[in-house]
């Protein structure tokens, strides 16, 4: 394309379609993990997974298989207090690194250990940023999909991240909100240290 004063204009810029959806999960029953991941690698997707450092000890081949398809960990915290904070991040970080050879500066706090944020942050972590907490309603099957789908797409602006709860919880479902997020043109994506 020729522009004013016949020089070229630079090509348009495409953006995708849709909204950027975060996936944020935790893995309390790793016997269904694996279903999990397979419905998100046949949709192109990838998801953060938050495991606490207790949880990390003998997961070494799923911490691998995470890292290794390009999802992203997050350390789920479980302390109450600054030192058991400093120690839980330390820790999980060394089970990462000895499974995956990774570390992650991603963590994700309750609502009642939003006190411990600003200690998080001081540290050089990032606090995971919640939109949607969908914890609370299993994605049990198609409905309850859909009903997540449409809070996803309602909501203003491009970005928004949804918890969804643990993965025993997610798997029956996930697969058609997938699905439903791929027919919308949404971008899949795990929560990184800077969004984009």
């Amino acid at each position: 394309v020729v522009g004013e004063g016949g020089a070229p204009e630079p090509p348009a810029v495409s953006t995708p379609a849709g909204q950027r959806v975060y996936l944020l999960m935790s893995f309390s029953n790793f016997l269904d993990a694996q279903a999990v991941l397979d419905d998100l690698e046949q949709y192109g997707g990838q998801a953060t997974v938050a495991f606490t450092a207790a949880q990390m000890e003998g997961q070494d081949d799923l911490l691998r298989q995470l890292v290794g398809q390009g999802h992203a960990v997050a350390i789920a915290l479980e302390a109450t207090t600054e030192a058991e904070a400093v120690a839980e991040l330390a820790a999980a970080n060394g089970a990462l690194w000895d499974a995956a050879c990774s570390k992650t500066r991603l963590v994700f706090l309750t609502q009642e250990q939003s006190a411990l944020a600003s200690l998080v942050e001081s540290l050089g972590y990032t606090v995971c940023d919640i939109d949607v907490d969908y914890s609370p309603y299993p994605l049990t099957g198609s409905s309850r999909a859909g009903r997540l789908y449409s809070s996803i797409t309602s909501r203003s602006g491009r970005d928004v991240c949804v918890y969804l709860g643990d993965e025993k919880a997610s798997a029956p479902g996930l697969g058609n909100l997938l699905s439903r997020m791929e027919d919308g043109e949404c971008r899949i994506l795990a929560y990184r240290e800077t969004l984009s």
